[in-house]
């Protein structure tokens, strides 16, 4: 069974995410970058994405640190949200799958991180993109937002714990 990590983020952990998220949404209104996947258009709808995910990413670095936290680049598009091939999906409910969109990169890991017990982040797992884009994964369950779905409790994550080994070899051959 896969070992699940429980990182508790204090007020100044969560007000610093909540700006970065906030700093998002404004840049993207700012450059004018359109809503992909189906996701909401309204700010406020917007914003609350982009601070979920934020903290979701805010407990991953904390668990892997020391790792390259890509928080306010001036362009985040095409960006992985740590070092330059981990991306954290943040989802608000436990039962919420990861999602891997059909241009992700295939060679970058992805984290589910689960936000449903704030301020308490529960890493769930973690798998290459190829391992997520695999066919029977393929799913449109609300119809216009298409992509690869695996569930939290499928097999093909990982522990995080098993992400930090390779992290480490990757940083040190820089």
């Amino acid at each position: 069974m896969r070992a699940t990590i429980t990182i508790a983020l204090g007020y100044d952990h969560v007000a610093f995410a909540d700006k970065v998220g906030k700093a998002r949404q404004r840049a993207a209104v700012l450059r004018d970058r359109p809503a992909h996947n189906g996701a909401p258009v309204d700010d406020l709808s917007a914003e609350a994405i982009h601070v979920l995910g934020a903290r979701g990413e805010c407990a991953v670095y904390r668990y892997l640190s020391p790792v390259k936290w890509n928080h306010l680049r001036e362009n985040v598009s095409g960006l992985a949200d740590l070092e330059d091939w981990i991306d954290v999906k943040t989802r608000a409910k436990n039962w919420h799958s990861l999602i891997v969109q059909k241009d992700d990169p295939a060679e970058w890991a992805y984290i589910l991180a689960d936000a449903s017990d704030h301020p308490y982040y529960r890493l769930v797992g973690w798998c290459w993109g190829y391992e997520a884009k695999r066919q029977e994964y393929w799913s449109d369950p609300v119809g216009n937002r298409a992509a690869y779905f695996v569930k939290p409790d499928n097999d093909v994550l990982k522990s995080v714990a098993d992400l930090i080994p390779i992290l480490r070899g990757r940083q040190n051959d820089l």
